[in-house]
């Protein structure tokens, strides 16, 4: 973790449209989801916003003073127990309190310490409610930062999500959260431990990606250690051009460029080849979906496609517009699209006039009866947890369920399926298994799930 020394050399004006947004969201009492990939500088922004004294305040007004942020790190949360996580909350506070006033630094110091080593789960939740009172006779607001939350979740019993679900409830003016995750909410490994929570998280998205120019030029000037005032203007440029701002990807160039491994001239020719310089590349193509994958290739081809068909990609903020037509923002991700783009598989989906199916462009019309029926049925119900069962009665006929449909024929069914659909049927990303009590069964994810 950055020192607090640390944080306060970010610009103020770090990351400003993101910002604005989580303020705006934070001055009405809304609660959000900040996500960015890997390498993107999410949990950088998230530890600015909240261990930046007053980074929010000039976006908040007069409500820079009611609203205080308190990060909370869910990697150190030692043991998978609600007493745990309860004593965790409580340390947060104690961590932060000098930001409070006395009396406040006394309340969280006595809650911290007469509950830290309480193993029922009541009393530093009895501890922490007294705090949130507290909060809300003095008409502030807390607001719970809490990084990689995705991961979280996937350890996360459902009472410690369900349990700040109610806090939520029961404290409507006094807290809400800012959750950090890679992917977006549906793609959470196991959504059913965000309970209720899902509903807050997936309505307000911030994404964080690529830096702007501004940004950019300032992590430019420190990693090669010049005063921005002294930067050269066509050196940014151009290496603006060759990342699109995004952050893994500006150290990377900017480290290969202050050893004096770039000649003047051939840059990107040079860089696609680093090993380095791959890797985040990597990082970022494998943290899309198979539709965005294939749309980027697309677009390093030339190609044209629709504001609609980019929408997400422009919400990833990877790409750049020229007039009426958009473009990669990285010519170095450009270059790897290109390079390996012909691999991705795209949206599987289903033409409702003609009832064929597709992967992409690529008709899917040799598909065996049973399997065509399966993979309807999944492109109808995307995203949702399908049982065994429920998959079975769906997709079978009812002579076929009298005589007795197992598990293990189905599973054969998804096992020729992945054969045809996935990149790597060993790891899939269209098909997804999932346990669960009585049974367990399949999620489908149309445009291929992104890995974390």
């Amino acid at each position: 973790m950055l020192t607090a020394r640390r944080w306060s050399r970010y610009h103020p004006d770090y990351r400003v449209s993101q910002m604005q947004l989580v303020a705006q969201w934070l001055a009405n009492g809304t609660s959000c989801a900040v996500v960015g990939m890997a390498g993107c500088g999410k949990s950088n922004f998230l530890g600015f916003l909240s261990r930046t004294p007053h980074a929010l305040s000039p976006y908040l007004g007069e409500l820079a003073e009611k609203i205080v942020p308190l990060p909370v790190d869910l990697n150190s949360l030692p043991a998978d127990t609600l007493d745990t996580f309860f004593r965790l909350l409580l340390r947060s506070f104690f961590e932060m309190r000098d930001q409070f006033d006395e009396e406040t630094q006394q309340l969280i110091s006595q809650q911290y310490l007469e509950h830290r080593a309480a193993t029922d789960p009541f009393l530093p939740q009895s501890g922490l409610r007294t705090l949130l009172f507290h909060f809300e006779a003095r008409d502030m607001r807390i607001v719970l930062v809490m990084d990689r939350f995705d991961r979280f979740t996937e350890r996360a019993v459902p009472g410690m999500t369900d349990t700040l679900r109610s806090l939520r409830d029961n404290f409507k003016d006094s807290l809400c959260f800012v959750v950090g995750m890679r992917q977006a909410p549906r793609y959470v490994l196991n959504p059913e431990t965000l309970g209720e929570l899902y509903e807050i998280l997936d309505l307000h998205i911030c994404w964080v990606g690529p830096m702007d120019f501004a940004d950019s030029q300032r992590v430019i000037a420190e990693e090669l250690l010049i005063p921005e005032e002294k930067l050269e203007p066509t050196l940014v440029k151009q290496i603006y051009a060759l990342t699109g701002g995004y952050p893994s990807l500006l150290k990377a160039v900017c480290q290969r460029y202050a050893d004096g491994e770039l000649p003047i001239e051939g840059w990107q020719a040079l860089l696609i080849q680093d090993k380095n310089v791959q890797y985040r590349l990597a990082e970022i193509w494998q943290g899309l979906t198979q539709q965005e994958q294939m749309l980027l290739f697309s677009l390093a081809l030339g190609e044209v496609c629709s504001a609609s068909e980019v929408l997400s990609l422009q919400t990833k903020r990877l790409l750049q517009q020229d007039g009426d037509e958009w473009r990669i923002g990285s010519s170095l991700l450009a270059a790897y699209a290109n390079a390996v783009g012909a691999l991705s598989r795209g949206l599987i989906w289903e033409d409702e006039g003609t009832g064929m199916l597709f992967q992409g462009k690529r008709p899917l019309d040799k598909l065996p009866p049973t399997e065509a029926a399966l993979l309807t049925f999944f492109i109808r119900n995307p995203y949702k947890k399908h049982t065994y069962s429920e998959i079975i009665e769906a997709v079978w006929t009812d002579d076929e369920n009298l005589d007795g449909v197992s598990n293990e024929a189905l599973a054969k069914q998804i096992s020729n399926l992945r054969k045809r659909l996935e990149p790597n049927p060993a790891k899939p990303i269209y098909i997804i298994n999932f346990r669960g009590k009585p049974e367990g069964g399949y999620q489908f994810f149309p445009e291929g799930k992104p890995h974390d």
